[in-house]
């Protein structure tokens, strides 16, 4: 993704394995979508567990988008949100939408 000024943009996050490096910014993140594909999948709610659990590590520009319930704090339920949404069964407003 491209930034305003046409710039290539990536945001990185430590996990236990290694490095993820998601392409995009947060200004064009999704609340819910930790991988950056534009999609909410299992995967983002299983991302977004081990983050809860400590397992993994997150930046600041994606805490934002893993914390989908905006209590400011990442916890199971924002990934029971998330997996929820991904199964077609969500109710939180947040889950999908751009954050702005």
């Amino acid at each position: 993704m491209l930034d305003d000024s046409g710039m290539e943009t990536n945001v990185h996050f430590e996990t236990k394995t290694g490095v993820v490096t998601i392409a995009g910014s947060l200004q064009n993140g999704i609340y819910g979508d930790i991988d950056g594909d534009e999609d909410i999948t299992s995967a983002d709610a299983l991302s977004i567990l081990r983050i809860s659990a400590g397992l993994d590590d997150i930046s600041e520009e994606l805490f934002v988008i893993a914390d989908v319930d905006g209590d400011e704090d990442i916890t199971s339920a924002d990934a029971l949100a998330v997996l929820r949404c991904s199964a077609g069964m969500s109710d939180n407003e947040n889950i999908g939408n751009p954050i702005e």
